[in-house]
This record gives structure tokens, C-alpha cells and sequence, in this order.
């Protein structure tokens, strides 16, 4: 019996299979002169960092706030939440003007154990919802830190 499909397995099969292979541009303010373009490997490589963190935490089935701009780190912790088996759930990205509660309620409705964001954006994150576990991710050195645990 060959192995049930999911999205996670299809990321990790084009990974091994063309790994150099552009899957994600993202555009910096909408200037394709400004495009990152993300390579099926990285996106792979990302995704287990992150994935591996969230094992350590919970089992799957858990649910994790996925609080990141659209860009790499965004890609690795939704995609991380997949490889573990976990629910990413999609929050906007704290704004680095003002705390928002808005996080600390959405968390504490899904019943997320854990959220993600960017090491940029970590310290908004932990002053606008103090209670909720946050985890920084930075895609060039994969989880930096478990920035705070409720």
C-alpha cells in the first residue's frame, strides 16, 4: 500500500526530486525587481525545522497561530504546522507600532498550544499577548528561540 498522500509528503517529494526548482515569489511591496524567489528546498528545510520544534511541544493534532508576513518564515511555519501534524491557524502578523490583544484572543479561541512569528516581530508579539507561548522563527538560522512560554 503506498503511503497516504498529503500536502507535506508532496513538498518533501518535489524537495528530494528538484530541490533547486523555484515554487514561491514573493514580491516586496508589489516590485518584481524586489521578487525572492523560494526554492522547493528551502521551503522543505524550513518546514522541518519548524516541524521538529513542534513535536517537542505537542502531539499532532495540536494548533499553532502562524502570525508572519507573507514571506519565507511564513511558508515554514504553515508548512512546519503540516510535516507535524499540527493546525496552522492564520493570524495577522503583530505590527511593530502598537500591541494588539487580537493575537492573544484568537490563540485562546482555537486553543492554540504554541505562535509563530518572525525574530522581528517577537517582542510585539510577547507585549501584545503576554499569555500565549511565542516561538521566533528566522529561516537563515531555523528556530532561533522559544521566546516566551505562558
Amino acid at each position: 500500500m503506498s503511503p497516504r498522500y498529503s500536502l507535506a509528503n508532496h513538498i518533501a517529494a518535489h524537495a528530494q526530486q528538484t530541490p533547486a526548482e523555484p515554487v514561491l515569489t514573493l514580491l516586496t511591496h508589489g516590485e518584481s525587481d524586489q521578487a525572492v524567489t523560494i526554492a522547493w528546498s528551502e521551503i522543505d528545510r524550513g518546514a522541518r525545522a519548524v516541524a521538529a520544534q513542534l513535536r517537542a511541544l505537542g502531539p499532532a493534532g495540536s494548533r499553532a497561530i502562524v502570525a508572519c508576513s507573507a514571506d519565507v518564515d511564513h511558508s515554514a511555519a504553515f508548512y512546519g504546522c503540516l510535516y507535524a501534524g499540527w493546525i496552522p491557524v492564520r493570524a495577522p502578523a503583530p505590527s511593530s507600532s502598537r500591541p494588539d490583544p487580537q493575537l492573544g484572543a484568537i490563540a485562546a479561541r482555537v486553543g492554540a498550544l504554541v505562535a509563530l512569528t518572525t525574530v522581528d516581530a517577537i517582542e510585539m508579539a510577547m507585549a501584545s499577548s503576554p499569555e500565549v507561548a511565542w516561538m521566533a522563527l528566522d529561516v537563515e538560522h531555523p528556530i532561533d528561540l522559544l521566546a516566551h512560554a505562558a
